[in-house]
């Protein structure tokens, strides 16, 4: 799409859309369209700055990425909003429970890894299932100061939501009830 992207931005961008390379796609000619109308000079190179991600990306205030790191940061109220957010604008709640799993599951292993002094990049993503080593390096960020118990924990209790909500009881009480002890 000839546009240019800082560090920031990309790390935005991945919030934004996670995996989605549908999405990535139509938000990055959207973003196109708007760098485009704003240029001074038509030809000019288009660079992508993190103020205009958070312009111009939907739905960059939710995703099952800032509800991981609302996680891991023990703000469990302010995940548990983002759930109910993503919830009542319809997103299935096994899918949305799926998408944590997967993540925290990722990041368990990660710190896991490093814990047992088994740091090796290559060996993690074979492990985790992770196909870009370089996202290795931003979980390592993460995790750094988690211990491996709550990650655990964690795991555990987003398993027994899992559980719960297969067995048809309501997503949001059943994130409620689970996450909040978490705190």
């Amino acid at each position: 799409m000839n546009i240019k992207i800082d560090q920031n931005a990309a790390e935005l961008i991945i919030d934004s859309v996670g995996n989605d390379s549908f999405k990535l796609k139509n938000e990055l000619a959207k973003a196109k369209t708007y760098l485009s109308a704003v240029a001074s000079d038509s030809n000019s190179q288009l660079f992508l700055k993190s103020n205009d991600v958070k312009k111009i990306f939907s739905d960059h205030q939710s995703n099952v990425f800032k509800i991981i790191d609302l996680l891991l940061k023990r703000n469990i109220n302010e995940s548990i909003i983002e759930i109910n957010y993503y919830l009542q604008k319809g997103e299935p709640a096994l899918r949305l429970n799926a998408g944590l799993i997967s993540q925290i599951r990722i990041h368990t292993i990660v710190k896991l890894a490093v814990n047992s002094g088994k740091d090796n990049s290559e060996k993690i993503c074979n492990l985790a299932g992770i196909s870009n080593p370089k996202r290795i390096f931003f979980i390592r960020k993460k995790v750094k100061n988690i211990s491996q118990e709550f990650l655990i924990n964690l795991l555990s209790h987003l398993l027994e939501i899992e559980s719960l909500l297969k067995q048809g009881n309501n997503p949001i009480n059943v994130f409620t009830e689970n996450l909040i002890n978490l705190s």
